[in-house]
């Protein structure tokens, strides 16, 4: 197995985190900013659609608030540190790349919101950011490792 296969461990995500922080910190700006995004949407969303559209409102908030994500983290959070294996990929395959990361992501924290929606009576918005935060360690192992080919 290369340096580069995610192996999805605890201990893996906080050596990652430690040696990193300064990109860590940016992932997590960066991250935030499209959680902000995908809120907007969600509100904007539920005030003109009403919950009974709530997932479709989801996934259009999901596709977009990640491609928000993505570009901040391509040019800020990852920047000139992109392996060479990443940037011999083009700009769109690691979108595609980066969609797909987040992808599980997003619909761990859909669903999560969803459920705590259908049966706590929870505003959507808290329930995302509640999942949201639990997500976040995760993509950010992914990401450094699949799309933009950081190891470990």
């Amino acid at each position: 197995m290369s340096s580069i296969t995610p192996h999805l461990r605890i201990g893996s995500i906080s050596a990652l985190l430690r040696r990193n922080w300064s990109r860590g910190y940016r992932y997590s700006i960066s991250g935030f900013a499209g959680f902000l995004f995908f809120e907007a949407i969600l509100f904007t969303g539920l005030r003109l659609l009403a919950t009974g559209s709530i997932l479709f409102i989801d996934i259009a908030a999901a596709v977009s608030s990640t491609f928000v994500a993505f570009l901040l983290n391509e040019y800020w959070t990852f920047g000139n540190r992109v392996s060479a294996g990443a940037a011999g990929k083009s700009l769109v395959k690691r979108i595609v790349a980066f969609q797909g990361v987040n992808a599980a992501g997003n619909a761990i924290i859909i669903s999560i919101q969803i459920l705590l929606l259908a049966y706590l009576a929870l505003e959507p918005l808290i329930g995302t950011l509640v999942a949201s935060v639990v997500a976040t360690p995760v993509d950010y192992y992914l990401s450094s490792v699949i799309v933009w080919k950081v190891g470990i």
